[in-house]
């Protein structure tokens, strides 16, 4: 069998993990928006739309992460310079503070780079297969 005859394989493999992270950052967009607040929806649709993972990085830039205390009542998670739950209406304990969970931004940084080197390791094995032959 011709290495030519598998090459587009490996096109193909780079476009279907670039079509999954995508898909992978807009569902960890959307969890964590919902999490701090934000409109889910909208900041899915951002990181879907906006190519070139701009949309991942206005979400970084643009959303405020807050700490928040969970209501002991109805635990639902409220922002930490609030009083009273905005769902229940029950006093806040300001010691039951936590973070809003979100993955440490290395985490990300890691497997982009991952990403991107073997991007470029498929894009070099098709230029070898497809590129000037020496005769």
């Amino acid at each position: 069998m011709c290495i030519a005859s598998i090459a587009p394989l490996f096109m193909i493999i780079p476009m279907l993990m670039i079509l999954a992270s995508s898909i992978l950052f807009a569902i960890w967009v959307y969890k964590d928006a919902e999490a701090n607040g934000e409109n889910g929806l909208v900041w899915l649709l951002v990181v879907l739309v906006v190519p070139n993972l701009l949309g991942i990085i206005l979400y970084l830039l643009l959303v405020k992460r807050e700490k928040q205390v969970r209501c002991e009542n109805c635990r639902h998670m409220n922002s930490y310079r609030a009083d009273y739950c905005e769902i229940c209406g029950s006093q806040l304990d300001k010691n039951l503070m936590k973070e809003s969970q979100t993955n440490p931004l290395w985490t990300w940084a890691l497997g982009l780079l991952v990403l991107g080197i073997l991007t470029i390791l498929v894009f070099f094995f098709a230029a070898m297969v497809y590129g000037p032959s020496v005769q």
